[in-house]
């Protein structure tokens, strides 16, 4: 799924974390620093050590504030490539450990609060994982990967380089595409659009893509930072 060699430095990879049943994760990109210049989205559980089910208080937590958008994961220091399929061999790890916060772990309005500690992150599916270009040329069109499954179907825009925009969505297609179908997912194209965060697709709008149309539910999360900074204390 990507190419890369094993010189990045342990970082802290933090995560949006979204989905209701399925849990996904959605890696908070740089595209200046090289440990952070990917775009990586992960199906994943959390289990503990101490006897709990994390993914049970996830799931009672989004049921006691739907109006949250999405959660964060703040994990500790591990080499993001190592989580990656490459040259066709599977990865190195699947497995990260961390805490789990409602709310952005990084801004302070509204506070994060954490609701689970040292959990690990136990990863089914790689959706996507890409390390960028720096050499890419900028995209004519707007592509975005589709995934999910279960009535829970989401896109997530495809970065290539700055400027660019960090967006996930929650939709509906029609025709819906077989869950089988969503893992790891296609890459759709909407027509008559510019890859611009201007033209991006908004909740409650309705666009065509290929032979399906897309209907969008929410927007999960959106950042065209043009670097995708993050306070400090990110690194």
């Amino acid at each position: 799924m990507t190419t890369h060699e094993h010189t990045d430095q342990p970082m802290r990879h933090r995560m949006v974390v979204f989905g209701h049943d399925t849990m996904f994760m959605s890696h908070l990109p740089m595209f200046s620093m090289r440990e952070h210049a990917y775009q990586v989205i992960l199906e994943t559980e959390l289990t503990a050590d101490d006897g709990t089910d994390p993914m049970q208080v996830y799931r009672d937590d989004r049921r006691q504030h739907p109006d949250v958008a999405f959660y964060t994961f703040d994990p500790g220091r591990f080499v993001l490539p190592d989580i990656l399929p490459a040259d066709g061999h599977p990865a190195a790890s699947t497995k990260f450990t961390g805490d789990l916060y409602r709310h952005h772990v990084e801004h302070s309005d509204p506070p994060p609060v954490m609701i689970a500690q040292n959990v690990t992150v136990n990863i089914s599916n790689v959706v996507h994982g890409r390390r960028f270009d720096p050499h890419a040329p900028a995209s004519a069109q707007l592509d975005y990967r589709a995934f999910g499954g279960d009535g829970e179907v989401y896109l997530a825009h495809l970065l290539t380089r700055p400027p660019d925009f960090d967006q996930l969505i929650q939709v509906t297609l029609n025709p819906a595409l077989p869950t089988a179908e969503l893992h790891p997912g296609p890459v759709v194209t909407v027509a008559g659009r510019r890859d611009m965060a201007g033209e991006r697709l908004q909740p409650g709008e309705q666009a065509q893509a290929g032979d399906a149309t897309v209907d969008v539910v929410a927007q999960v999360y959106f950042n065209d930072d043009s670097d995708m900074t993050d306070p400090p204390g990110h690194h």
